[in-house]
């Protein structure tokens, strides 16, 4: 068989494997249950501006994995307000901005709405956000719609750790998972690239296969906005706490023998995903 048959016979199996990966996805329950989000704003003058920031931070939440194929279920809340919300910095991390999370969660409350967790919007051009247990927020200037995203769906939501290195001490290593980071000695039995300074600087963190190279999760760079298949898979069972179960993206790692020569093309497709308890779900296709 030719390198050429032999890559047509390839690409050919995984469409056939991605249409089966996502048929066996739709065994899902169907959307009863939401996971909410709340967005307010501080320190707005005109709540025009507010809205049409609000609503394109709540637009691109929804391009992002696993919330782009579990968009019908979510709903957002977009609740404007003159009250001060007493949006502050970090006296230690500038960068960190903190809000009163009571008089935030009162803005709701009087609006009616009972969000499973809450953003806020600082009406600042001066870098900063903070993703908190019940609240996030992020600043308004160029990098708002990334970092609200990390803040609110990466660690809020997703209660992931940070990808960039927020220590020059290294920790014990334990050979567990930190998050979605890896804190053994050598990278995890886990598909996909790996490389350290994870958090720590001996942590490991896993760098996502596009089809322009290899690149980093939005948990590690704001200039990608993605978030690997480790960060997914962590992040899943803690969104279904609050919704009805969110669907895995299809993902498909491939092996294949591309050798010359009259022997036959060995194919193994792997997808790997979530149950509905949370733990993993594997489907794997091989064949000569």
């Amino acid at each position: 068989m030719s390198l050429l048959w032999r890559r047509l016979l390839l690409w050919g199996s995984i469409a056939v494997a991605l249409t089966l990966i996502w048929a066996v996805a739709r065994v899902y329950a169907e959307p009863t249950d939401t996971l909410d989000i709340g967005i307010t704003g501080d320190d707005y003058l005109w709540m025009e501006t507010f809205q049409t920031q609000a609503e394109a931070v709540a637009a691109y939440f929804v391009t992002i994995e696993p919330f782009k194929s579990n968009a019908s279920l979510m709903r957002f809340f977009i609740v404007p307000t003159q009250r001060d919300l007493y949006c502050s910095r970090s006296s230690t991390i500038s960068r960190v901005i903190v809000c009163n999370g009571t008089v935030v969660r009162d803005v709701f409350t009087e609006a009616g709405y009972d969000p499973d967790k809450i953003l806020v919007l600082w009406n600042t051009s001066t870098y900063g956000g903070s993703g908190g247990d019940f609240v996030c927020t992020s600043y308004t200037g160029s990098q708002m719609k990334p970092v609200a995203a990390h803040e609110c769906l990466g660690h809020t939501i997703g209660t992931l750790a940070d990808e960039y290195l927020s220590s020059s001490f290294s920790a014990p290593n334990q050979d567990t998972w930190f998050g979605q980071c890896w804190k053994g000695e050598q990278p995890p039995d886990y598909v996909g690239t790996w490389v350290q300074r994870c958090n720590y600087p001996n942590f490991w963190r896993q760098q996502v296969l596009t089809s322009t190279g290899l690149k980093n999760s939005l948990m590690y760079s704001l200039s990608t906005p993605r978030f690997n298949t480790r960060s997914i898979e962590y992040m899943l069972p803690h969104i279904n706490r609050m919704s009805d179960p969110f669907r895995m993206p299809p993902v498909v790692e491939l092996a294949a023998d591309e050798t010359d020569g009259i022997a036959p093309l060995s194919v193994t497709l792997t997808a790997r995903g979530v149950a509905l308890n949370g733990g993993p779900l594997t489907y794997a296709w091989s064949w000569n």
